[in-house]
């Protein structure tokens, strides 16, 4: 029997990976051509078996003044680990499967940079193998929102967002559809309030990669919220595979606050997921800090938990302490 062996991919290399995609649970996330897409530099792991390939890790590398380190991809709410779809079934085969996959990860750490992130992809929940080499295995927050017939969804939010969209539309706030690559407005939007909600400025270029990737695969669209002379208020970009919708990435006009222009911009993307029959799971991508929470909290979604492994070097081990 062949034994497991784990590669580094070159970018030109990233195709070889498709067939593994097409025998999984097909996430959008898991494309090969994603990484890719969003900035940085992307680091992809496969690991082989003889011919074949049977997992891979998604990674954007981040080079900073004292550390380099290789993180879960931009606005991705999971990206690891890329499986067979059997292998979220848990039984015997599979609980066998992630402890040989990585556990072979985990033995090739000391070839990483000072620091490597992997979120889980949902219901692969078993990372003890990482756990079991020093690597902190924690939770990870999300929301999803799932609804049965179209426009249902409304019943589900509290009263107070109702009356924020209500107001919004009574106010003349419009919304319109876009294809996903004319992501200029929001571009501007996540400059204008990167201080404000301590977004990070550098990653409006990623954005704007991200949202022609989108518009290549045919995978999202972007919607604006704007008042009737055309001053955008919110934004956000959507994306789409064969299980979710995923808020991917939004930003409001800080000096326009109050509005209700963020609230009417969910309502009108849970529109457009019905008006284009995508599925009905809404992916909120993110519920693991306080003010995130409070505001998407409102909307009645669901909890999910997901798995983060974070493996440290030396290095940064000692520099987060001092952080700390």
């Amino acid at each position: 029997m062949a034994e497991l062996e784990l590669e580094q991919l070159e970018p030109k290399a990233f195709p070889t990976l498709n067939g593994l995609w097409e025998r999984s649970p097909k996430y959008l996330f898991h494309l090969p051509s994603f990484s890719a897409a969003v900035g940085g530099t992307p680091k992809i792991l496969a690991i082989r078996k003889g011919d074949e390939f049977v997992a891979a890790f998604f990674f954007v590398q981040q080079q900073g003044k004292l550390e380099k380190r290789w993180l879960s991809p931009y606005f991705a709410p999971f990206c690891g680990v890329l499986a067979p779809a059997e292998c979220y079934e848990a039984n015997t085969k599979t609980e066998r499967y992630w402890r040989d996959v990585l556990g072979l990860l985990a033995e090739s750490s000391a070839q990483f940079p000072d620091w490597c992130t992997l979120i889980g992809a949902p219901g692969h929940l078993d990372f003890r193998a990482l756990q079991w080499k020093d690597w902190d295995v924690e939770p990870h927050y999300n929301y999803i929102s799932r609804w049965g017939e179209a426009g249902s969804w409304w019943e589900e939010w509290d009263n107070n967002v109702k009356r924020q969209v209500n107001k919004a539309r009574e106010e003349g706030l419009q919304c319109v559809v876009h294809t996903p690559g004319k992501s200029d407005v929001l571009r501007k939007l996540w400059i204008k309030n990167a201080a404000h909600q301590g977004l990070d400025p550098n990653l409006a270029d990623s954005l704007e990669a991200l949202g022609n990737w989108l518009q290549q695969v045919e995978s999202g669209f972007l919607v604006v919220v704007q008042s009737a002379e055309g001053v955008p208020h919110a934004a956000g970009l959507f994306g789409n595979d064969f299980n979710r919708v995923y808020y991917l990435a939004g930003a409001s006009d800080p000096e326009l606050h109050g509005s209700g222009g963020p609230t009417l911009l969910h309502a009108r993307a849970l529109e457009e997921i019905d008006h284009r029959n995508l599925p009905h799971c809404y992916d909120w991508v993110g519920a693991n800090t306080d003010n995130i929470v409070t505001f998407k909290r409102k909307f009645n979604p669901q909890l999910e938990v997901l798995m983060k492994a974070t493996w440290k070097s030396r290095k940064s081990s000692w520099l987060s302490k001092l952080r700390g």
